[in-house]
């Protein structure tokens, strides 16, 4: 029977995040979203926050609990060229946007919330790729045309 018990996580002085399964917590530590310097309780209006290290569920997880490193994060990449240079010969309106979303991606690296920085670097590329493709095709029905 699957275990439904849930856990509030946080780091020192942050807002906890949660209530996060059993399941999602492990999912999290493969995943590299976690590290050694987050606390974990089961309320979270609680003054009792632990180490992760000390989770009891970790003790049966399929990693072992010396995954939770102190290592930084390898920092996403920005796609901060691509996107100027799509907004310079590019549609216009795509590039500006990511390049917004790509000054996002150092700004959340720099606040600690890697797994927000990711998914905006994920956004530009997607952004970035569906500017080449539009770019191409409005090209091409130019080029028909003419």
């Amino acid at each position: 029977m699957p275990d439904y018990v849930t856990y509030y996580l946080r780091k020192p002085g942050e807002k906890p995040m949660g209530p996060l399964t059993v399941d999602i917590i492990e999912a999290l530590v493969k995943a590299g979203e976690l590290s050694a310097d987050y606390e974990y309780s089961e309320s979270e209006q609680t003054d009792e926050w632990r180490p992760l290290r000390e989770l009891p569920v970790l003790a049966k997880a399929s990693f072992a609990p010396d995954v939770l490193q102190n290592t930084p994060h390898v920092k996403p990449a920005t796609h901060l060229g691509w996107s100027i240079l799509l907004t310079i010969l590019g549609f216009f309106p795509m590039g500006l946007i990511a390049i917004v979303k790509s000054l996002k991606v150092a700004e959340h690296y720099a606040a600690g919330r890697y797994a927000e920085a990711r998914r905006a670097s994920d956004a530009v590329r997607t952004i970035c790729l569906w500017n080449v493709a539009l770019t191409v095709i409005v090209l091409c029905g130019i080029f028909i045309m003419v």
